[in-house]
């Protein structure tokens, strides 16, 4: 997530390196046209990618990464891996690399005014770009006013404005490129950011390069003396500029040659987590940070987050919710035991709930009000399900039932869970693949399931996925029980029993995505189960 900022710089020079290229192919076709004369993109014209990988000398974030230490002149690349990059320092970066001049403008002050200067700089910005590309405005704003469900600061660039329906189409490098109204998107950037106490803002870079791989800035060279920060800016900007004309005869600092770089991949507008970048003080943090791996990929908010405590109390508002889930959840503590811990949850769920039942009260089930109710923990599922799969070796319904040893070695396929939730006594259980659904078909389970059950806990929902789409870093398929879908944000709340993750709230369309996958370990795609008639398990 701290790349977005290098990110984005690589959208705009290869998209300014892009449009030069076929700039270039009219140089010479008419020399009586007018200079001035709008060339418009022909899609016809347009190029095999594959073979543009071979002759222009695309950026890739690696490749950027790799580079930024020989253009930056105040930044250093392990901070920006560490921390991110702020506004003000996204515009000098703009510089180092050549942009002619910058424009930083943080959104201190929301109202008609201000989001209408925005919206006519993005119509100015957009009627005369054309294929030139030579302004670019870059955003930097909350992800979480957007709606994504994802609690972090973010800069993306915007690559077109459509007047009619008043939106922007922003090249989210994060999550996906979509149009969003501008008053939304302005919105999100009128908040401050946690780290620097500052407001967001925009970025507007005038004069963008055509990259060199040259390994020197061969059009635009930095005089970092010219940079006014006041520059008879209005108040919450700054405006930058490169002088040109000034100590051209001044030797330019020594960098290494890049010419050792191969430049041969197009560069790709998501950002790359394969390659994380831990420092040592982000190691030495306290346990429970330090555990959770994806602290700065994650795609899902925390439960117990400010947030993620608000979004409870809206659902707790609706019928979505199963409460008796969130009372009773536990994590694992083995690895693979993610599918019998999650239908424990469960279990512990439905006692807790028939306990306080207003049916119970009157003792008609053989509780006594002062007995300790039978909790299971992760010691003892297994134990139950090794006297349950004992009891039923002859049951030829049950014959796929996987013994323990396999469970705690390999954990446990969509399949396989369903066998065992009919072992334990489940009355009804209902299996769906993802690709027999639809997402709002997914969507009907959830609300339909949550609403059941919400009561008295006899309804659950099992859903299997790949967490690493949910962006924790972990390659692996898990099985948790949803505990709430908040229908404003759609949300839902996902009872994950691995301690790196705990209970989360996750995107509905995300989850479904996750879902989308196929589990390597029986070939085939996961899904969901619905629990119904939940039994009440004891010792005996």
């Amino acid at each position: 997530h701290t790349t977005c900022a290098i990110v984005s710089l690589g959208i705009i020079l290869n998209a300014k390196l892009l449009s030069n290229y076929y700039l270039s192919r009219y140089d010479n076709e008419d020399d009586e046209d007018d200079e001035n004369k709008i060339v418009e993109f022909d899609s016809d014209d347009e190029e095999d990618m594959e073979t543009l990988k071979t002759t222009l000398p695309f950026l890739t974030e690696a490749k950027l990464i790799h580079i930024f230490p020989q253009y930056s002149s105040r930044l250093t690349i392990d901070k920006v891996l560490v921390e991110g990059m702020g506004l003000d320092q996204l515009g000098q970066v703009l510089m180092d690399f050549g942009c002619k001049s910058v424009h930083v403008e943080h959104c201190s002050n929301m109202n008609k005014q201000t989001v209408s200067e925005f919206r006519d700089l993005c119509r100015r910005t957009f009627t005369r770009h054309n294929m030139t590309i030579d302004h670019a405005i870059i955003c930097n704003f909350d992800l979480w006013e957007l709606q994504t469900g994802i609690e972090k600061g973010h800069m993306s660039p915007i690559a077109a404005y459509h007047e009619d329906s008043d939106r922007v189409l922003l090249l989210d490098t994060f999550t996906d490129e979509s149009w969003v109204k501008v008053e939304s998107l302005y919105k999100a950037m009128a908040t401050t950011s946690a780290k620097t106490g500052k407001f967001r803002g925009y970025v507007v870079a005038q004069g963008t390069p055509v990259f060199s791989t040259s390994g020197t800035r061969s059009r635009n060279e930095i005089d970092l003396g010219s940079v006014n920060p006041y520059n008879n800016s209005p108040e919450g900007s700054m405006t930058m500029n490169n002088n040109r004309n000034r100590n051209r005869n001044r030797k330019s600092r020594h960098r290494k040659n890049n010419s050792s770089i191969d430049f041969d991949f197009v560069f790709d507008t998501k950002q790359n987590y394969n390659d994380k970048q831990i420092s040592q003080s982000q190691q030495q943090q306290q346990r429970r940070s330090s555990r959770r791996l994806s602290k700065k990929l994650r795609l899902y908010l925390e439960f117990d987050s400010e947030n993620g405590q608000n979004l409870w109390k809206e659902t707790q508002l609706s019928q979505y919710h199963q409460k008796y889930l969130v009372v009773e959840y536990f994590q694992q503590q083995t690895a693979t035991n993610y599918g019998l811990v999650s239908m424990a949850i469960a279990f512990n769920a439905k006692c807790i709930a028939n306990y306080h039942n207003d049916d119970h009260k009157n003792n008609n089930d053989g509780y006594d009000s002062d007995d300790e109710l039978f909790q299971i923990n992760e010691d003892k599922i297994i134990e139950l399900y090794q006297s349950y799969y004992n009891q039923n070796l002859n049951n030829k319904q049950l014959l796929n039932v996987p013994k323990i040893s396999k469970l705690l070695s390999k954990g446990m396929s969509l399949e396989e869970a369903s066998d065992i939730c009919k072992l334990f006594g489940c009355e009804s259980v209902e299996t769906s693949y993802v690709y027999e659904l639809e997402i709002n078909q997914f969507r009907n389970i959830v609300k339909d399931t949550l609403k059941a059950g919400s009561r008295d806990s006899d309804n659950v929902l099992l859903v299997n996925y790949d967490l690493y789409k949910l962006g924790t870093g972990i390659a692996n398929g898990h099985i948790s029980c949803v505990a709430g879908y908040n229908e404003k944000n759609d949300m839902v709340l996902l009872m994950d029993s691995m301690w790196v993750i705990g209970k989360i709230w996750v995107p509905l369309s995300l989850l479904y995505e996750s879902m989308n996958t196929i589990d390597d370990t029986v070939g085939k795609y996961r899904g969901c189960i619905v629990l119904n008639g939940l039994p009440l398990l004891d010792d005996e």
